[in-house]
């Protein structure tokens, strides 16, 4: 371990053609992310006490990389310091994140998304949209591993699709916001406990395939044989869930 140093993040957007992408990729650690970048597409605060650990930005046209390279987390021993401290500006973007054993505590609403792909590795994790996305946005994908994650205001993410695939964590998602189109979302977990909540007066169905017989359904929820129901009006939530083993619970509040 070294002395603790500070990297300041400051990235323009990218001004050429075609779309604009971000990409960060780190270890571990903790990662802080918020909208409040204004016209630089990424701009905040790394800081670490490991020489190896100093991140890499590149642009390569529209494509703009934040990454900390993963043989330097090999080896490593003692008290790491590794805390990720970014905003994310205005522009209309693809937004990638991948992340190892990270602590995340993530706010994307309000940003303008046409995609996003989170990969997480074993540790608690949360992400919410509290205000709605300003464009609309073609696919979430997050990908978790043996941890526990919780999501929130995924109405609000306005996304034509959805994948979560899960290890043996604890996995929670929250619907709430302005639905303005129906959504498909997908669910796979091979282990771990998997929460969803959609709000009283939205249609929902759930097609679960699986022989997972621990499913607890709150008031509202209907089943028939293998798919379950909410009673609702406007755009639909449907479901396709696929669960080895653990537990399933459908809220609705």
């Amino acid at each position: 371990m070294g002395s603790t140093m500070t990297e300041h993040i400051d990235v323009d957007t990218p001004q050429g053609n075609g779309p604009v992408r971000l990409e960060l990729a780190m270890g571990a650690g903790r990662l802080d992310l918020n909208p409040g970048a204004g016209d630089k597409i990424v701009a905040g605060t790394v800081t670490y006490n490991v020489e190896e650990l100093k991140p890499i930005v590149t642009v390569t046209g529209n494509t703009v990389r934040v990454e900390q390279r993963a043989e330097g987390f090999r080896s490593l021993h003692g008290k790491i310091k590794n805390e990720w401290d970014l905003k994310l500006g205005d522009a209309r973007m693809a937004f990638s994140l991948r992340i190892g054993a990270a602590k995340g505590d993530i706010e994307l609403g309000g940003l303008s998304l046409t995609d996003l792909s989170i990969s997480q590795g074993a540790t608690d994790f949360d992400l919410s949209f509290k205000r709605p996305n300003q464009v609309e946005m073609s696919a979430l994908s997050f990908q978790a591993g043996a941890a526990s994650s919780e999501l929130s205001g995924l109405a609000n993410a306005n996304a034509a699709s959805m994948d979560f695939s899960g290890g043996a964590g604890d996995l929670r998602l929250d619907f709430f916001g302005d639905l303005r189109r129906d959504l498909h979302v997908s669910v796979k977990a091979a282990a771990g406990n998997v929460v969803i909540n959609v709000p009283r007066g939205v249609p929902a169905q759930a097609n679960l395939s699986s022989i997972l017989s621990n499913v607890k359904m709150a008031d509202g929820w209907t089943r028939s044989g293998g798919t379950y129901q909410l009673q609702g009006n406007g755009p639909n939530i449907s479901f396709d869930l696929k669960m080895s083993v653990g537990k399933l619970s459908l809220h609705s509040s």
